[in-house]
């Protein structure tokens, strides 16, 4: 496989996990990295027999992807976050009331 095949197949992979972020489904995100990983490995270890505009390309779309996910995941990080915060808060106000 190509420098170029695996820059293609790593935009497929992140466009779906950005789908599957977007639809809240983080379970998903989380085993598409896996398999993202590996790719990206691949790239990594392989060279590049030219870069011509539509290796740029993709990898420009794969950093605009990339920021994109990232953008959500910050996003989902702080909502579990505050929802940690608000369970160890209840959590607190139940023993304290509860008796424990």
């Amino acid at each position: 496989m190509s420098y170029s095949d695996y820059l293609s197949n790593a935009v497929v992979v992140t466009t779906k996990m950005l789908e599957a972020a977007k639809s809240d489904d983080w379970e998903i995100v989380v085993q598409l990295e896996i398999e993202r990983q590996l790719i990206l490995d691949s790239v990594e270890k392989t060279k590049p027999d030219s870069v011509d505009s539509s290796v740029i390309n993709k990898l420009k779309i794969l950093i605009e992807l990339n920021d994109e996910l990232a953008a959500l995941s910050a996003v989902e990080k702080a909502v579990c976050f505050s929802r940690f915060t608000e369970n160890k808060t209840n959590k607190k106000a139940f023993q304290t009331y509860a008796g424990y």
